[in-house]
């Protein structure tokens, strides 16, 4: 399947742990959620205000992490497409996350 929604380049794409999704990073500030099955648009992540540069899904799958360049880190409920939490402080460019193995921390 083709990916269609995003109108600039792909940064980065995961697939989910039980490979039914797919979470794609943009340089134009989103991400969005894809089923990998039918390749249709789950959810669009907004409220970077810059390029994304990686996404990744938690070890259960219930949470993704992205990483962009306006220096913070969103955690998103993969359910509802929600933001949970906007990581700020860094003081250079994120380029990539890992969630640890029981998805509790994010590094």
């Amino acid at each position: 399947h083709t990916l269609g929604c995003h109108e600039c380049a792909i940064k980065a794409a995961e697939f989910s742990p039980d490979g039914t999704l797919v979470v794609t990073a943009c340089a134009d500030g989103n991400s969005c959620i894809w089923c990998a099955d039918s390749g249709k648009l789950v959810y669009t992540l907004r409220g970077h205000e810059g390029p994304v540069q990686s996404a990744a899904f938690s070890p259960n799958g219930k949470s993704a992490v992205t990483l962009s360049d306006d220096l913070t880190a969103k955690i998103w409920q993969v359910e509802s497409g929600q933001c949970l939490y906007t990581l700020h402080g860094h003081v250079r460019n994120l380029l990539s996350a890992i969630f640890s193995p029981d998805g509790q921390f994010v590094l």
